[in-house]
């Protein structure tokens, strides 16, 4: 999460990949045939292109190489002392990508070509020293008003924006350039196209294709719907009447004692926290998204559940919901998601999920109404008898929020004139931080503990309101033609976008088809005994439920394969279908069978093109 890297930011940057392809692929002069090349008249001005010697797809390759990375670095290139180049594109984060070509001088001086970056913005440097345009001010990598070409004159590189020359750089042979390739910008498309002698053509993608890339789509793969922790100094509880009305999958943990023993504390740390079997723990899937849509956390003692969990475990709660992972929490659970209660702020033992304060009520074995707000988004889902109040709800030392973040919602207030102190205070209250996070919602008081009626309504329209803000997805990177993506990363690598996939898990990749690919093979192989699935979909991320393709076989190695497909981005989702086997305990739940999708299992992917 991305302590994953994200994409967003790069996009917004520096996007313009295809002007940063055409740009290095105008340096990349020496990758030439080994057939000499008839030198121009001195004198006379050509643009400098390369020729693509094995790889009509080299240009759309090396953006696509871009896009899956963080940023760029730098691009450098380096000689061998088999007079070959390695053309280096540098990563900030991530391997290096290698360019090699031939060369049939027998000393080529190239312009390094690289980036810097001051307030967020990314310019030009050739030779280290920035590029500037005719006023004096630095090329940004971005603006497309100042396009920029090297152009070959006179045993020079001369470097033109617009139509100033602003850089000359020697050569000692003429050997740069091929009428091959050509590029050119399309006003109307908003494209640039590139063009081959024998014929081909196809447009690049720009930012407006890219951006397709960002949208914010909601995660809908998971192991199971709801988690229920009952756990140490909470109520005891194995089920929810308000997720059984609802259809909801669910498992939990729960403890019948509220004075648990130590191996109670252990048992439930394994669990939440993780254990050899299970390193990411319960919560989560191996490169750390939700493995559940919802967290609901019971009331009880917030203060002793926290401490019993321990920092590990407050951790996989919180990367649970920062990954995506909805919460809703009842009276302790409320505390307990909060950064802290009565004055202590950034309380150690709490989630610190929403950022805001409570404040104890001091109700003791009680009831209350609740108002529920004209506006509140529960509503949605219920309408309470019309009067959208719902009265008799158990009520035991809760609390309400005393302050109200950002993106804080109030969704029902207390009704009890008999203690002003609290009256019309809020009872219940949403926060969602981020498309990424998971919405939390907070409640005071105790209507989950009912079989029917308005107050199990209530708890059904939280959980409902609750999931409707799940998080969206996670895109691991873009797939490239030809190049295998292996994904055998292991959580403690902490590199979530190379690692292993969980049970009933979709990790999601990206890959661009140009115009005019033919054979288009996409595949997946591992070595596991587990069943996979893989899918593909134009214009939005694959899923179960909407893959224009799918593929049907059983296994691990998955195979899709098409003549043509049009042009554009699209989205590749690969399922591990292979679950664990559940044993009902008295704790909750144990798990046999496959267990070693737990820690995850490590597949391959790759996609290739004619």
């Amino acid at each position: 999460m991305r302590n994953k890297r994200s994409i967003k930011p790069f996009i917004s940057s520096i996007i313009r990949i295809p002007l940063f392809g055409i740009i290095v692929l105008s340096l990349l002069s020496a990758c030439l045939v080994k057939d000499p090349v008839e030198h121009p008249e001195e004198g006379t001005p050509i643009d400098i292109v390369l020729k693509l010697n094995k790889n009509v797809d080299g240009l759309r390759n090396l953006a696509s190489a871009c896009m899956a990375e963080d940023s760029i670095a730098v691009f450098s290139i380096e000689y061998n002392a088999d007079e070959s180049v390695c053309y280096l594109l540098g990563m900030k984060e991530g391997d290096s990508i290698e360019l090699y070509s031939e060369i049939i001088s027998d000393l080529v001086r190239v312009p390094e070509l690289s980036m810097e970056e001051e307030d967020d913005v990314f310019f030009w440097t050739v030779d280290g020293i920035p590029l500037l345009d005719s006023e004096g001010d630095n090329v940004v990598v971005t603006d497309l008003n100042k396009p920029v070409s090297f152009l070959l004159q006179d045993k020079s590189i001369y470097c033109k924006v617009n139509d100033s020359i602003v850089g000359e750089y020697p050569f000692t042979k003429a050997d740069y350039q091929s009428k091959d390739v050509s590029f050119e910008y399309d006003m109307d498309k908003q494209g640039f196209i590139l063009s081959l002698s024998s014929g081909y053509r196809t447009i690049i993608p720009t930012i407006k294709d890219y951006s397709i890339l960002s949208q914010d789509v909601q995660n809908k793969s998971f192991y199971k719907d709801v988690f229920l922790d009952a756990g140490v100094a909470l109520t005891s509880r194995r089920s929810l009447a308000a997720s059984e009305y609802l259809g909801l999958s669910l498992e939990g943990i729960c403890f019948s004692s509220w004075s648990p023993d130590s191996k109670d504390a252990t048992l439930q740390k394994a669990i939440i926290s993780g254990d050899n079997n299970d390193i990411n723990g319960r919560l989560l899937f191996p490169d750390g998204q939700p493995r559940y849509k919802l967290l609901f956390v019971n009331g009880g003692l917030s203060s002793d559940h926290g401490q019993s969990l321990g920092e590990k475990g407050l951790e996989r709660m919180r990367s649970f919901v920062n990954n995506g992972g909805c919460y809703v929490g009842t009276c302790a659970g409320a505390f307990l998601a909060a950064n802290g209660y009565n004055g202590k702020k950034s309380y150690p033992y709490y989630l610190s999920i929403w950022p805001g304060m409570m404040k104890y009520t001091y109700l003791k074995n009680s009831q209350t109404g609740m108002i529920i707000e004209s506006n509140s988004p529960l509503l949605k889902y219920y309408d309470f008898g019309g009067d959208h109040y719902v009265d008799s709800i158990r009520h035991n030392e809760g609390g309400y929020p005393v302050d109200f973040p950002l993106f804080t919602e109030i969704l029902a207030r207390y009704d009890f004139p008999q203690q002003g102190s609290i009256h019309r205070k809020p009872s219940i209250w949403a926060y969602k931080r981020s498309p990424q996070s998971g919405r939390i919602v907070m409640e005071g008081s105790h209507p989950e503990e009912v079989l029917d009626g308005e107050r199990r309504d209530l708890t059904a329209a939280m959980m409902l309101y609750a999931m409707d803000g799940i998080g969206t997805v996670s895109l691991k990177g873009c797939l490239i033609n030809g190049r295998i993506r292996k994904m055998d990363k292991k959580t403690e690598d902490n590199n979530p976008d190379y690692t292993q996939i969980g049970d009933l898990q979709t990790h999601h990749f990206a890959t661009y088809i140009p115009s005019g690919a033919k054979n288009i093979r996409v595949e997946v192989s591992s070595d596991s005994s587990c069943d996979f699935s893989l899918m593909m979909n134009q214009g939005s991320y694959a899923f179960s439920d909407n893959a224009e393709f799918c593929s049907t076989d059983t296994g691990a190695t998955q195979h899709l394969f098409f003549p043509s497909l049009k042009e554009g981005f699209w989205f590749i989702g690969v399922k591990c279908l292979t679950t664990v086997t559940v044993v009902e305990t008295e704790y909750g739940q144990a798990y046999s069978g496959h267990t070693e999708v737990l820690n995850g299992i490590p597949y391959s992917i790759s996609i290739f093109w004619d």
